[in-house]
């Protein structure tokens, strides 16, 4: 239930003027009540959405176990299984997005997806460059945790995976079912519809939630942990660039270099030189990766202090870059509970939990 005292009803936080007098206080209250119950009609639409999306994943896997010469047709054909696999993601993630953002923009006046030129094109580089590494780390660091839990538990984690083509027309259909139009669907609807409204309320908040939302449609024990990570990567790089193609493009290397690991590793009968050749690829650009963000950072600084010391000329220097929005108004906590206490999202969640928990078994 919505509570005034759960927010700050000072307009002006940091102004130690005398209170707002009941007046103002009472409008300024409202304000907030209504961007309360937009943050509910944005867990609304992005829930509906994911319900839909896992309602077409289901009537899709039932359709190929229950159509006989569907099912046939695909598991004896691997062209048309990809061009099957490109299709649904296009329709069953997108199309369901798609709809949400048109009530979005309806009902709570959400922000427009950004999806234009980059605010500044250095940047967006430095940005693509560190979250691509940030996400293959992430991989390595998911992997082995992953690794370590299911020796320590006795486990195993359930993962199906696709066989790796090696005819030409199969490659490239693998890199668009896997690569293209992943990067572009997902980016769509977990950067764009979900995430860009949500930043009203606070640029860390609308990450963690989208990343959240992101992890879980993946629905398995295996890329939860990684999906979140890049999640994190991925809407750090939309939100200081301005465009949503900065994420869409670190999506795609990151897909595509999964890729090409596992055909280069299919080619070579996973020999100890050819796992040396991936964990040195790996390095390097995790390094190069590294080395792009600390610069990203220091033209950061530099440039909110020249904007600190041009608005402000006889303030003090900042001693601290703040590095993205927070509204004191609304503060993390309260927003995550009232974004995930509709009843679309909690059923969508835990829906993907539910699949998430049945990808695991014990080992043996």
């Amino acid at each position: 239930m919505f509570k005034i005292s759960d927010y700050n009803l000072n307009p002006n936080p940091g102004f130690s003027g005398p209170p707002l007098d009941a007046f103002e206080a009472l409008k300024h209250a409202k304000s907030i009540y209504a961007e309360h119950r937009k943050l509910k009609i944005l867990s609304i639409a992005a829930g509906a959405g994911v319900l839909s999306f896992l309602a077409a994943r289901f009537l899709y896997a039932s359709a190929l176990q229950q159509i006989r010469p569907l099912n046939t047709l695909v598991t004896q054909n691997y062209t048309f299984y990809l061009s099957l696999t490109a299709l649904f993601s296009l329709f069953c993630v997108g199309l369901p997005f798609l709809v949400a953002l048109y009530f979005i923009k309806k009902i709570a006046n959400g922000d427009p997806i950004v999806a234009g030129k980059p605010q500044n094109a250095f940047d967006m580089t430095l940005l693509v460059a560190a979250g691509f590494a940030a996400c293959l780390a992430g991989g390595l660091v998911s992997s082995y945790f992953s690794a370590y839990v299911q020796d320590f538990f006795g486990i195993k984690f359930e993962y199906a995976m696709d066989p790796v083509p090696t005819q030409a027309i199969d490659i490239g259909l693998y890199f668009l079912s896997y690569a293209i139009v992943p990067a572009i669907v997902e980016e769509f609807a977990l950067r764009g519809v979900v995430m860009q409204p949500l930043r009203k309320y606070g640029d860390w908040f609308a990450i963690l939630m989208s990343s959240l939302v992101f992890a879980l449609m993946h629905g398995n024990m295996v890329q939860v942990p990684f999906a979140f990570i890049a999640g994190i990567a991925m809407g750090f790089a939309v939100i200081k660039t301005g465009t949503l193609w900065t994420s869409i493009i670190i999506h795609f290397l990151t897909n595509a270099s999964s890729l090409l690991q596992s055909i280069y590793l299919e080619k070579t009968a996973s020999t100890g030189t050819s796992l040396l050749t991936v964990y040195v690829f790996y390095a390097v650009v995790i390094l190069l990766g590294g080395v792009c963000a600390f610069f990203y950072f220091r033209r950061l600084q530099k440039r909110e202090r020249e904007l600190h010391r041009q608005r402000n000329p006889f303030a003090f220097p900042l001693k601290s870059v703040p590095v993205l929005y927070k509204d004191s108004r609304f503060p993390l906590g309260s927003c995550v509970g009232k974004y995930v206490a509709t009843v679309p999202m909690l059923t969508a969640i835990a829906i993907m939990a539910l699949q998430t928990v049945t990808s695991i078994s014990l080992a043996g």
